[in-house]
């Protein structure tokens, strides 16, 4: 079984190609070898246009056909929602286009037992995770929403990731006003700090450190957003 939410992330040695002529030459060869995850072939399309843009144009075409074969033979999708980033819209969206979603209270469609927003519900404290990817695509429906952190190591073999980005004075402003319309009483401060705290950064690494703090209670520093970015660039949509 897979150890979920281990000290590290599961970066493949990849992640740290420079890119120069001979790994240009070898792209094709990356996005058709299976061994290869579709986060790492994800992180290389986005590096390669950071690094070597030329590159990418070249493979331009090789990296769209892949891309278009995981969309339209990836049954599943998660969807990482951070507060106030149109989750609701997202949402609307997944059930008019036939997926099958777990709809709470006719709003957003997260999966109350593992993740529910940290604004809503239950008691401020952790979450129960999953003990591999097999469970979590049993567990989960078609398209699902986590408002929680992420656990690791991403399970995309079968499964769609996205999130949504907004301006972050903005977000924050707005996921403040909220919380203070809900009045969770003892735990708003610690609920308040995600905002201030960057709840895009917490999301993306909180589960990372598990075996050293609560989650829920883990405030990312500027070192975390690295690994944050990291994470990000994995995903199918951004």
């Amino acid at each position: 079984a897979i150890a979920f939410n281990f000290a590290a992330p599961n970066i493949s040695p990849l992640s740290s190609i420079m890119f120069c002529d001979c790994d240009c030459k070898l792209m094709p060869l990356y996005t058709s070898n299976s061994l290869i995850s579709p986060g790492e072939i994800n992180h290389l399309r986005r590096t390669s246009q950071w690094e070597n843009p030329s590159c990418y144009e070249k493979h331009f075409a090789t990296f769209a056909d892949h891309f278009k074969n995981r969309i339209t033979n990836t049954k599943h999708h998660l969807f990482l929602h951070v507060p106030k980033t149109g989750g609701t819209s997202i949402c609307d969206l997944a059930e008019k286009s036939g997926k099958e979603v777990i709809r709470d209270n006719e709003t957003n469609c997260w999966e109350r037992e593992h993740f529910w927003p940290l604004w809503c519900c239950y008691e401020f404290s952790a979450r129960p995770s999953f003990r591999s990817c097999r469970e979590f695509d049993d567990i989960l429906p078609e398209f699902v929403m986590n408002e929680n952190f992420l656990d690791y190591p991403l399970c995309m073999e079968n499964r769609i990731y996205s999130t949504l980005v907004r301006d972050p004075v903005d977000r924050v402003i707005s996921h403040q006003v909220h919380l203070r319309q809900l009045d969770r009483g003892n735990t708003f401060h610690d609920r308040l700090n995600l905002g201030v705290f960057n709840h895009f950064n917490w999301a993306l690494t909180a589960g990372l450190h598990l075996n050293k703090i609560n989650p829920i209670f883990f405030s990312p520093v500027r070192e975390n957003l690295k690994i944050a970015m990291d994470t990000m660039s994995r995903f199918d949509f951004i």
